[in-house]
């Protein structure tokens, strides 16, 4: 949420050249501290997310702002290992690289924690497609899928979705995930 909806202002704010400096330059500052806050909870999704913004601010930058952010992005690309610690990097490593063999009780934790949320990406799909009209209601989502886990043999997951669009499909059907994307996009 924080990366979705502050942000996107913090950004617009730093770059607006019609704004004083100042105003400019505390936006700049909460910004880097912003990314460095949701760089530090180890959410890969928050990378990637982070990745698109700044990707999509880069196309609609102006050409002497494009040079100042390509310098930016180096100095956080040289900054990162720097700030972030090992367990974190092992965890980042799993975005591109989650078939890798273990070499570290951390790269280990981050191969298992991507497996179970792929474990229960895997619940939602199922789960909406069993459900499509009403889902399995609210809140209900951890239930339903440890259920799942359970009928097959396997030990259950008593967590909830990390990915939210098959979350609400799952608890609220596809009209809920409809009205969702629609109140979304408005």
């Amino acid at each position: 949420g924080v990366l979705l909806v502050g942000s996107p202002f913090l950004i617009y704010v730093a770059m607006d050249s019609h704004r004083n400096w100042i105003t400019r330059g505390v936006a700049f500052i909460l910004c880097i501290v912003l990314l460095l806050v949701v760089v530090r909870t180890g959410s890969r999704g928050a990378i990637i997310t982070i990745i698109a913004m700044a990707g999509l601010t880069f196309v609609m930058t102006s050409a002497a702002n494009k040079l100042k952010m390509l310098v930016l992005c180096g100095l956080l690309v040289f900054a990162f290992p720097l700030v972030v610690s090992k367990t974190m990097m092992a965890r980042f490593g799993t975005i591109l690289n989650s078939g890798a063999a273990a070499t570290s009780n951390d790269t280990a934790s981050a191969m298992e924690s991507t497996n179970a949320r792929r474990a229960l990406m895997k619940q939602g799909i199922l789960l909406t497609l069993r459900h499509p009209l009403f889902g399995v209601g609210l809140g209900n989502f951890s239930h339903q899928s440890a259920n799942l886990f359970i009928a097959r043999g396997e030990a259950p997951l008593w967590f909830t979705c990390h990915d939210i669009y098959l979350l609400i499909s799952s608890e609220t059907g596809l009209p809920g995930f409809i009205m969702y994307i629609a109140f979304v996009v408005v």
